[in-house]
C-alpha cells in the first residue's frame, strides 16, 4: 500500500515515491476516476474475482476476433470449434 493515500501498489511500485510522493505531494495532480458502470461495479465486488479472469480475458479476447466465414450453430454440447478468420492487433 502506498504509505500516504493506502492505494494498492504492485510490487515494483512500492519504492520511490510511484503513487503520492513525498507527503503525498502528487495525490491531487490526477482528477478522480468516473464511477464504473453497473455491471462492472457488480463484477468488482466479487469475491471470486480471481477464478474468473482467465474466463473473462478469453471472453473478450475472442469477442475481438473477426471472421469471414459464418459462425457454426452448435446444438450438441459444449466442445472445441475452429473459426478461420484474422486477428487484428491495433
Amino acid at each position: 500500500q502506498c504509505q500516504y493515500c493506502q492505494v494498492a501498489l504492485l510490487t515494483g511500485e512500492r519504492h520511490g515515491g510511484f503513487c503520492c510522493g513525498q507527503a503525498g505531494k502528487y495525490a491531487n495532480v490526477i482528477p478522480p476516476l468516473p464511477p464504473l458502470p453497473p455491471e462492472m461495479e457488480w463484477l468488482s465486488v466479487q469475491p471470486n474475482i480471481s477464478f474468473l479472469s482467465r474466463k473473462l480475458n478469453l471472453m473478450f479476447s475472442f469477442a475481438s476476433i473477426e471472421t469471414t466465414e459464418r459462425f457454426p450453430t452448435h446444438t450438441g454440447p459444449q466442445g472445441f470449434l475452429a473459426i478461420q478468420g484474422h486477428v487484428y492487433h491495433r
